[in-house]
């Protein structure tokens, strides 16, 4: 199946793609679904797997909870350009919200195994984890616990600025507000 020019500017203009190999470039557009939904429709309800990293190619979607009173409360909404739902990914846990589109919407849907190969093992990323001062540690529910850290990512991908806890608000507005003017 061949893949469309809209995902090929995704993936051009995805930050994250920048350091891939050529191999790992061609594997993640080989491995990458395209699917559309019209606005309004269910992209996954809430508890579905998290099988798919969710890139928006065109419209917009978000992630939401509707409680037991009818009351919605939309967590982020992602417009073209944007990927969202690696959390659930990550943990291999369904997701706790549904995805609905906002608009007409095209995703990419980037399967768990190739979000996981990208990222590396545990082993690969133990020296990155080093190097940014963060402690990764198994929790006994089986979850990840790290140190809390704060890292600002410019739109190339590059980091502008990290913040390890605690997180003083005044001074991190601060840095924040010199950041925006550089």
């Amino acid at each position: 199946m061949s893949k469309s020019a809209e995902l090929d500017r995704l993936l051009n203009q995805s930050p994250w793609t920048a350091g891939l190999s050529p191999a790992e470039r061609a594997r993640v557009e080989r491995d990458t679904i395209e699917r559309a939904w019209p606005a309004g429709a269910v992209i996954f309800p809430k508890h579905a797997p998290a099988l798919h990293w969710l890139g928006v190619i065109e419209g917009m979607a978000k992630a939401d909870n509707v409680d037991a009173d009818g009351r919605s409360t939309t967590f982020i909404g992602v417009s073209a350009g944007g990927w969202f739902g690696e959390g659930s990914v990550l943990k291999g846990e369904p997701r706790p919200y549904a995805v609905v589109a906002l608009r007409d919407t095209r995703l990419a849907l980037l399967p768990r195994e190739t979000f996981e190969w990208l990222l590396g093992t545990h082993a690969q990323l133990a020296p990155i984890w080093r190097a940014y001062g963060i402690v990764v540690r198994p929790t006994k529910g089986g979850d990840v616990a790290h140190s809390d850290a704060f890292y600002v990512i410019d739109r190339n991908g590059d980091e502008r600025a990290g913040f390890l806890s605690p997180f003083i608000p005044g001074l991190l507005t601060r840095d924040l507000r010199r950041l925006a003017v550089t």
